[in-house]
């Protein structure tokens, strides 16, 4: 899974958010949380948190010493970044291409900040999927000359966001039976 720059702010704000810590614990916490799903370099990662406490969004809480080592800054998230960082999440992706990346980002997201809003925005991700679906159905949104292209194209298209609504449904439902409580 490639990252986007969104999903790169908010995973650390709520990683923050849930726990302070400093650039390689963070590091160290969001790869085991994602695994080879979702990666940040650490050059990366600094800069992300330069660009957040720069923006207020973050800030330094203290500093972590180990003999014989430069000291670590510790940070933890504001309120404020916490309240954007939910803003982000329960917001439905727009565009396909972004699903694989920020769905799974932002039900972390929601879960590291204790939200129970992961089946609402499953829910709502599963609408928006729909109603892309209808428009490719309504429109000729394909402009090519050949008409078995045109036709295979928006074919895959349409199939595509199909699999992409089924996938979320099945999530909205396993996540409406966790926040529930249901068993099974």
């Amino acid at each position: 899974m490639t990252r986007s720059r969104r999903s790169d702010r908010y995973a650390v704000i709520a990683a923050l958010a849930a726990s302070p810590a400093h650039g390689y614990a963070l590091h160290e916490r969001l790869s085991r949380a994602f695994g080879s799903a979702w990666k940040i370099a650490q050059s990366q990662l600094y800069a992300v948190l330069a660009r957040l406490e720069e923006e207020g969004l973050i800030e330094a809480i203290g500093e972590e010493r180990v003999p014989g080592r430069p000291p670590r800054r510790v940070f933890a998230a504001t309120e404020g970044a916490r309240e954007e960082a939910v803003r982000w999440a329960t917001r439905p992706c727009p565009r396909t291409r972004d699903l694989r990346v920020e769905v799974p980002v932002k039900v972390w997201v929601l879960r590291q900040l204790s939200v129970d809003g992961v089946h609402a925005f499953l829910e709502a991700q599963h609408s928006t999927l729909e109603a892309l679906r209808a428009r490719l159905r309504a429109q000729g949104w394909v402009h090519c000359a050949d008409p078995v292209l045109r036709a295979m194209i928006a074919d895959y298209r349409e199939s595509q966001t199909a699999m992409l609504a089924a996938w979320v449904a099945r999530w909205a439902q396993r996540t409406h039976k966790e926040e529930t409580h249901e068993d099974g």
